[in-house]
Parts: structure tokens; C-alpha cells; sequence
């Protein structure tokens, strides 16, 4: 009797302890429905609700149990989160041998002296450019050895741009003033302007076309590619104007190219700056780079030129651009595609499921400014709570710490164009989205701060974000989302320790990325575009019982 007793006991027992369970995980069910109406929404379409849900930022008890209910069999996540492994390996090409040996490279000693017999009516004039992508291009102009242009039979005010009431504003004021930002001396990083009138004829004579390069000298990669590579990039496509083909260059003249080069031993920026205007010389076969010598020697040589298109601050921005979308997209699609086969970089493509796909995340942990400071919880949050995706999560900012990438062109061009979807703050990394595959994501967060307002709405991060991914993006083909999934403001003590948005060097705040957020963001990538999307397929993919993702070999190499 006694033992029937128990056995009842412990019956009973049972039964009310599954029917509490039962009441606990409604009772969750019900506590994410406000975040996963929003989220159903998004994929409705693709009736992927029930897949979404355990996604959603939760207690590891109540994650546990959600995927007990929503998903049998969850994939082990990808925990080489710092590791380059599973990835192509970075081509091995630097920046000595890429000059030394696969560079054209035109000297001094080529080219002749100037005489008054070849060289009769030599006289320094600027050629009209076109509204819509102004160039300041220079007949018979020279440069001397410390970077100064030199007016020939011509002063700066006879050069200067019309200034719209008849006359002309001075070169200067372009050139040395607002170009380089130093006022009127001349160095290193600040060139000036002076005229003679006579004929330099210890200068050697350049015939043909020639780029001027100038790389941007504040250490912003980005701005080096918006300000100094693109306003060259559509000169190389046609039509461009009026004209049936693209602009002919016959050499290129890069300012300080030397000391820059010097510097790109111990400076990822100025590697960036080189190797930037390396695959900008890509895009017109067959031209040469004027150098002093072949061992790096600084020599007393100056340069005439028959025509010299000068890099000038006036020139249009990739973010100000003027151009059609007709003119500009060929023109960066024809970058991107030089840089991969010069780099021998496969295609980059995004893989079809049962491929997972591959997520790189950047907070700028590294930086002083603009930081996301809860790294550690999204990186987590993506590898254990995406479970209705296969994702390879890697950080960059883990990939920097561990010494297994840097902010070199090569690594960066070979990371990203192995990335799918790219979570990054605004800054100079978003260069890379131009090398990711067609139709890939991007989720760009900018915090709570945008400079690019006028003083009052630097805190109106809500609309109208200024991004320099526009064309980019537009190009290439890749699903953008600026919804600035960010959350708290917290306060930098070495940058002003405000939550207010006062100056973008000395008065902003860094911010954590809001979970919640950032999961209608990444599922907003889920939106096809065209029919056969790839990334599209990969949230209508069944992954019960995919293969782990640490189990594929890396794409092969082939271009």
C-alpha cells in the first residue's frame, strides 16, 4: 500500500511539474512577442517567422529552451571568430617588389631637355572642363623638384578659375591654400606656386598626357579613395563628356612618391595610399610612373609637361559626385575588377546554401573615436543566437588584435572580398565593401553623431545620414542598411567625456549596437532584389541537420 502511495505521489508529481514548464515557456513566448512582430514582418514573405524568433537577444535559459521548441537540431557555432582559417590567403606582393617589379617606371634620363627650338611658344594656359566632373587640366606647366608648380610666361591669376563675375580667383587660393590646408609655404605636405618667364631649359620635357597624384595627407584611407582616386576613375571609361573614348595617360607624377614610400614600411596608410593609386595606374595600360631614380635617391629634377591634369581640392567628391550612375559604375567596377586580377583574387561570389555565410564585424575597437563598446556581447549575440542562419563569424577587430590581418590593402581587399555581410561602424574599412561579392549586405552604423549636418543637427542621426558608400554600393550591386542600429550613448573620457555630439575629433561620444536592432537589420538583408537572390536563399534554406560550417574547404582559387 505504501508503495502505491508513492508511486501516486510521484505521478502526480511529474504531471504538475510539465505543466509548469509548459506555462514558463508561454509565458517567454509571450515576453519576445513585441520584438518578433517586428522581425515577422520583415520575412513574412518568406515564411521564416518561426526560424527568426530565437534570435532575439534572451537569457541563455530562456535561448535553451526556444531552441528546444523552434529548432532540433541547432548548428555548433563557428568559433573562429580571430582567425584567418578558412579563408584565401592574402597574395604576397610588397610594396618594394610590387615598385621594383611591376611597376612601368619611366626616369629622368628618358626624356629630353627643354630647348627654345622644340619648345618656341612654351606658355602656361588651363584647359576648360566639363560641369559635371571638373578637372583642372595645365598645358605646358612645370613642377620643380620640391613639388612647386611653376608658371611658364604666365602668373596664377592669369590660370585662376572664373569666379563668375568676369574675372578670376588666383591659383593659389586652390592650390596651396584650400588643397593642402597649410597656407602659403612650401614642404613636405605643402606645395606652392611661383611664375617665370623664362623658358627652364635644364627641366626635362614630358610629352603626352600625365595624372597628378597627391595622396591625402590627414591618414584617412577612405578620403585617399574619395578625393584622389575617384575624381581620376571615370576619365578611364567612355563615354565620358561629349567625347567617344576615355581620356589617354600616358605617365603618372606621384608628389613625395619617394618619402611616401619610405613611410609605407611602418604606415598602413600610406601602404593604402600606394597601392590605391598602383591599381588607379591599372586602368590605362601602358603608362609609366615618373620617378627620380631606380635606387630611391632624391635628385634636383624638374618637369615640364605638355598637358598635366592636376590634382586639385576643387575636384568632385565620391560623395558629392555629380556623374551619372551610367558613368561613375563602369568606372568602379572597372577598379574593383583591375585590383582582383592584378592581385590574382578569384571572382568573388556568394556561395549557394548549404555554404554558410560569411560575416565579418568591425566596433573600431582600435580607434579613439566612433567605437562600439559592447564588441564582445554582439560577437557573441551572432554566433549563438542566429540559428535560423549558418553564419562564419569572424571580427576584425579580433583578426588586429591577434596579429592576423592589418589594415594593409592586400589583406583587407583579400578579407573583404570573402565577406557576405559586413557589420561596420562608418569609417575608413567601409573602403572595402567595393571587393565584396555582388549582392551581398552591408548593415553601416554611424552612431549617435552625424558632422556632416550643420552644428545644431549633429544629434539628428535619424534621416538623411551622409554615407560614402552611395556609389559604392550602387555599383557593385550590394544590399546597404543605414537604419543605425545603435542604442546607449556612452560617454568618451579622452574625447571630450560628453553623450552630446559637439566636434567630431574633441567632442563625440562612443555608443553600443543596440541586439534587437541589429537583428531587423541583418534580416532586412533578406529582401531579394532579383529573382535568384542569394542571400535571399539563404534565409528559405532548411538547415536542420546542415553540415557545421567548419567542415568546408575555403573557395578555390581561380579568377
Amino acid at each position: 500500500m505504501e508503495k502505491r502511495h508513492r508511486r501516486s505521489y510521484t505521478i502526480v508529481s511529474l504531471l504538475l511539474l510539465l505543466m509548469a514548464w509548459g506555462a514558463l515557456v508561454s509565458l517567454l513566448q509571450i515576453s519576445n512577442s513585441e520584438h518578433s512582430s517586428s522581425i515577422f514582418s520583415i520575412c513574412s514573405s518568406f515564411q521564416l517567422s518561426r526560424m527568426i524568433t530565437p534570435s532575439l537577444p534572451s537569457s541563455s535559459f530562456s535561448t535553451s529552451i526556444s531552441s528546444m521548441f523552434f529548432r532540433s537540431r541547432a548548428l555548433p557555432p563557428y568559433v573562429n571568430a580571430s582567425s584567418w582559417a578558412g579563408l584565401l590567403p592574402p597574395p604576397n606582393i610588397t610594396l618594394s617588389k610590387l615598385f621594383a617589379e611591376r611597376t612601368p617606371t619611366a626616369f629622368p634620363s628618358q626624356f629630353s631637355f627643354m630647348s627654345i627650338e622644340q619648345n618656341p611658344n612654351f606658355t602656361t594656359y588651363v584647359l576648360p572642363y566639363p560641369k559635371e566632373h571638373r578637372q583642372y587640366t595645365l598645358r605646358n606647366v612645370c613642377i620643380e623638384p620640391n613639388g612647386r608648380l611653376l608658371l611658364v610666361n604666365a602668373t596664377s591669376q592669369d590660370i585662376g578659375e572664373p569666379d563668375g563675375r568676369g574675372g578670376r580667383k588666383k591659383m593659389p587660393w586652390y592650390w596651396y591654400l584650400k588643397y593642402t590646408d597649410c597656407g602659403n609655404k612650401t614642404d613636405y605636405e605643402c606645395v606652392g606656386i611661383r611664375s617665370t618667364f623664362e623658358l627652364p631649359v635644364y627641366a626635362r620635357y614630358v610629352p603626352g598626357n600625365t595624372l597628378h597624384f597627391m595622396s591625402y595627407i590627414k591618414g584617412n584611407t577612405f578620403h585617399n579613395f574619395a578625393e584622389r582616386v575617384w575624381p581620376r576613375l571615370p576619365l578611364s571609361v567612355s563615354p565620358f563628356n561629349d567625347t567617344t573614348a576615355a581620356l589617354p595617360v600616358h605617365h603618372f607624377f606621384f608628389h613625395a612618391f619617394e618619402q611616401i614610400l619610405r613611410e609605407a614600411s611602418y604606415m598602413d596608410d600610406k601602404d593604402q595610399d600606394l597601392w590605391q593609386f598602383r591599381m588607379l595606374m591599372e586602368m590605362w595600360p601602358g603608362s609609366d610612373l615618373l620617378r627620380e631614380s631606380d635606387d630611391g635617391r632624391k635628385t634636383e629634377t624638374t618637369w615640364c609637361f605638355d598637358y598635366l591634369h592636376l590634382q586639385m581640392q576643387h575636384e568632385e567628391r565620391i560623395d558629392q559626385t555629380r556623374l551619372p550612375a551610367s558613368i561613375y559604375g563602369p568606372a568602379l567596377r572597372k577598379y574593383r575588377d583591375v585590383t582582383l586580377r592584378f592581385l590574382g583574387l578569384p571572382v568573388p561570389h556568394l556561395p549557394l546554401p548549404p555554404r554558410p555565410l560569411r560575416v565579418l564585424l568591425h566596433c573600431r575597437t582600435d580607434g579613439y573615436r566612433r567605437r562600439a563598446v559592447n564588441h564582445d556581447e554582439v560577437l557573441n549575440f551572432l554566433l549563438r543566437n542566429f540559428t535560423h542562419l549558418n553564419l562564419e563569424v569572424r571580427s576584425l577587430d579580433l583578426l588586429l588584435r591577434s596579429r592576423e590581418t592589418d589594415y594593409s590593402f592586400i589583406r583587407l581587399v583579400t578579407l573583404f572580398s570573402q565577406t557576405d555581410i559586413a557589420i561596420m561602424i562608418h569609417g575608413t574599412v567601409t573602403f572595402g565593401a567595393l571587393f565584396m561579392p555582388e549582392g551581398s549586405g552591408v548593415v553601416e552604423l554611424f552612431g549617435p553623431c552625424d558632422f556632416w549636418k550643420p552644428k545644431d543637427r549633429y544629434n539628428e542621426t535619424d534621416r538623411d545620414l551622409h554615407t560614402w558608400l552611395r556609389a559604392i554600393v550602387g555599383a557593385v550591386g550590394i544590399k546597404h542598411d543605414m537604419s543605425n542600429p545603435f542604442a546607449e550613448i556612452i560617454a568618451n573620457p579622452k574625447r571630450g567625456n560628453t553623450t552630446l555630439c559637439i566636434h567630431q575629433t574633441n567632442g563625440v561620444p562612443d555608443f553600443t549596437i543596440g541586439l534587437p536592432k541589429l537583428t531587423i537589420a541583418i534580416n532586412s538583408l533578406a529582401y531579394p532584389r532579383s529573382p535568384g537572390d542569394r542571400l535571399t536563399l539563404h534565409w528559405l534554406y532548411d538547415w536542420e541537420g546542415a553540415i557545421p560550417s567548419s567542415t568546408y574547404p575555403p573557395l578555390e582559387k581561380s579568377h
